[in-house]
């Protein structure tokens, strides 16, 4: 089975990551026609301290905490795919740099150039870099300067994380059988800097430390190289000038045109795919930055399609030495409209695919913001004591006599500390994914999830007698409610869903058959009240 490596480098790559982290929570994730689907993922980015960066490393913390002690139930597919990364965090993240305020000039050495027989050195570099770019701490990333990035990041770590993650799985494998999708955008400075970098021939697709090559006069490698350039689709709001070195959203045209004439004229890229995303809107993801905490900017639907992208690369047909394409092909998707809908996502490359993908993507989301909507509402409700009172005619429905008692057994009661405790992260892990989505759907254009029949005033919406379950998409559904007849209690007292859970109360711990159950029922309502097709 193909080894799927994804790796975001820079800001933009970040945020791809974090929506790639929620589509594989949700059960949409990379098919290669295995039990259970993993994604290898690690993230390049030399500010340690970057907004995107942090939220990212603590989501995939997070999703591994509830990875670990989930046991699905049947055809789940909550936290379905095996997310692998460096055990530990700090690994999880190449920032390049040994120590921080490192500065160009002292990666180079540039004060020690000045022997006679290195000050061509030297000066060749005056001539390359102003003083700026020399001396410029480079603590919160290239600043918009991906040629300072170019130098430092030829320099790949022999033995340590987390590229060991990548050099472990070369030797046994077969030629593609190692596809590396990297993600970054075209405007910035990291991901400026690293696509390109790590895209050359000799860095990764034929790396001859690593056994990377097959037959490099081939063309073939063990490794399948692909890749989303992320075009321009977003602005950020500067509010105050700044004298030091930066970038920002006026410069992002300037520096995409001048990309893309690199790219269109090299030849020394490793390249085997290559994936261009964008969108023309420009839309505010909030307050400029230079970099470091203040750089956290609000989720946007091209994530998503940067997602698709490595995803749709992942699940292609195996690629055999016999059956590489030799001549260029390019397949083209955009949207018709400003408006962005469930049908004009791009999904696959693939015509006989597109249907499928679509349709499974739509029941997945779907499902997942009902389920996690249900779980931080209802749920929390339920395993709270002090709303018994309250919750006394919940406890006469089918799903809870049938599954829980209040006794101190962590296969019977939800309520021990083991089960709560671990409830709750997968509580937080739900928290995360509804302020994702709510953030997503915050566009004007954008006709997926209707936020405000998810919360008000930055605060969940009370689930009891609620009708608004139903209307959870922008579109057209059933409208069924809470308690309506079809609604979510219905789909989470159906006999099947718990008769199949009900035998396992041996075997799955209280809390992992509720989530199971949740999960079901969520499906199921998605199933009845949407149009999934």
């Amino acid at each position: 089975m193909p080894k799927n490596f994804l790796v975001g480098i820079g800001g933009s790559g970040a945020k791809i990551a974090e929506s790639a982290i929620f589509l594989c929570a949700a059960g949409f994730s990379p098919d290669t026609g295995g039990d259970q689907d993993k994604l290898f993922l690690f993230l390049v980015d030399p500010d340690r301290g970057n907004g995107n960066l942090v939220r990212t490393t603590k989501l995939i913390s997070s999703y591994l905490e509830c990875k670990k002690d989930f046991q699905a139930h049947g055809n789940v597919r909550l936290f379905h795919t095996d997310l692998k990364v460096p055990d530990d965090e700090k690994d999880r993240v190449w920032t390049i740099f040994d120590k921080t305020d490192m500065t160009l000039s002292e990666w180079i050495g540039f004060e020690g150039l000045n022997k006679k027989e290195e000050k061509d050195e030297q000066d060749m570099m005056s001539v390359l870099f102003s003083k700026e770019e020399l001396n410029t701490p480079l603590n919160m990333g290239f600043r918009g300067h991906p040629s300072i990035g170019s130098v430092v990041m030829t320099e790949l770590p022999e033995n340590n994380y987390p590229f060991k993650l990548l050099w472990d799985e070369l030797p046994e494998g077969k030629p593609f059988d190692v596809r590396l999708f990297l993600v970054g955008s075209v405007f910035g400075g990291t991901g400026a800097a690293g696509f390109p970098t790590l895209g050359h021939r000799n860095t990764l697709k034929f790396n001859r430390n690593k056994e990377a090559a097959v037959d490099e006069k081939a063309n073939i490698s063990r490794i399948l190289l692909g890749g989303s350039l992320i075009l321009p689709y977003f602005k950020v709001v500067k509010n105050d000038d700044r004298a030091d070195m930066h970038v920002t959203s006026s410069d992002f045209p300037i520096a995409t045109k001048a990309a893309l004439e690199f790219y269109d004229t090299k030849d020394s890229l490793g390249f085997d795919q290559v994936y261009f995303v964008g969108d023309s809107l420009s839309q505010s993801v909030g307050e400029f930055s230079v970099g470091s905490t203040s750089q956290s900017n609000k989720p946007h639907y091209i994530e998503i399609v940067s997602s698709l992208a490595a995803f749709d690369f992942f699940s292609q047909e195996p690629v055999t030495v016999e059956k590489k394409e030799k001549e260029t092909m390019y397949f083209i998707a955009r949207r018709d409209s400003n408006r962005l809908d469930w049908n004009s996502l791009p999904f696959s490359r693939s015509e006989e695919k597109i249907t499928k993908v679509r349709s499974d993507f739509k029941l997945r989301l779907a499902t997942m913001t009902v389920f996690c909507y249900a779980l931080v509402t209802y749920g929390r409700s339920i395993l709270n004591a002090e709303e018994d009172a309250r919750n006394k005619d919940e406890f006469r429905h089918s799903w809870w006599k049938d599954n829980f008692k209040f006794k101190e057994d962590d296969f019977l009661n939800p309520r021990t500390a083991r089960n709560k405790e671990y409830l709750q992260k997968v509580m937080r892990f739900a928290e995360s994914y509804l302020a994702w989505i709510i953030d997503i759907s915050d566009y004007d254009n954008v006709q997926l999830m209707d936020k405000t029949k998810l919360a008000e005033g930055g605060k969940w919406r009370s689930p009891v007698n609620l009708t608004l379950i139903g209307e959870l998409l922008k579109e057209t559904s059933k409208k069924r409610g809470w308690a309506d007849n079809g609604g979510f209690l219905q789909c989470l007292d159906d006999e099947e869903i718990n008769n199949k859970i009900a035998k396992d109360t041996r075997t799955f711990t209280a809390a992992n058959r509720l989530l199971n159950l949740f999960y079901e029922g969520a499906e199921k309502f998605a199933r009845g009240n949407y149009t999934i097709n």
